[in-house]
């Protein structure tokens, strides 16, 4: 029960704002488009590939993190002629946690992004506070067939395991359906205990 994932990317900014009535998806792809090129100010990216990364464990691999060691994340050999290179980040949820900072945990950026009320939390985040974090990553099946059972969760957080959104892939016979958990009332999370703050919303189903 495996995906695998062949580039991940991240990267904080400062972006302009603009006034609008409009909310939720229409204004986002409105800010998406009116808005042309913006400063970078810290972006990371990693392919999995060597020889930076080693097959085998994540674990202490390029500032990766995965401090309970059964968690079944490696870099894995891809087999010829796969789209994502000579290697993959591998990964399942054949051992679950109910943890979320001992999870399978990227480097985290210089320059944290946030609101300009939030908090920096020590060891975790800093930097020059930026508005806007944005995170890319290209996965598929490593079976290429419906594997029963096999859901993933993809957070943004600050590296201590607060996340912030989540993107989940569920495995289905029709494909791995993409599923994104937003707050769109943060009162919700003070009224309701997590994960009811969250709100599912099914963006595509993908072939496997």
């Amino acid at each position: 029960m495996t995906l695998v994932t062949g580039r991940v990317q991240i990267y904080s900014r400062e972006e302009s704002r603009m006034s609008s009535t409009r909310t939720g998806a229409a204004l986002a792809a409105a800010l998406t488009l009116a808005i042309p090129a913006v400063a970078e100010a810290d972006i990371k990216g990693w392919n999995f590939e060597a020889p930076l990364f080693a097959l085998g464990d994540i674990h202490a691999q390029q500032g990766w993190s995965k401090t309970q060691a059964t968690i079944d994340a490696a870099v894995a050999a891809n087999p010829g002629g796969h789209p994502f290179g000579q290697q993959s980040l591998r990964i399942s949820n054949a051992v679950t946690s109910g943890g979320f900072g001992n999870q399978t945990i990227s480097p985290s950026l210089v320059d944290a992004a946030g609101e300009t009320s939030s908090i920096d939390r020590p060891g975790f985040t800093g930097g020059v506070r930026q508005t806007t974090f944005e995170g890319s990553f290209r996965f598929s099946s490593a079976t290429g067939a419906h594997q029963p059972g096999l859901v993933l969760s993809v957070s943004p957080d600050n590296g201590a395991g607060d996340r912030m959104s989540i993107v989940q892939l569920v495995d289905t016979p029709a494909g791995i359906d993409v599923v994104f958990f937003d707050t769109p009332d943060p009162t919700q999370c003070t009224t309701n205990p997590a994960p009811n703050c969250f709100v599912a919303q099914t963006i595509a189903t993908l072939d496997h």
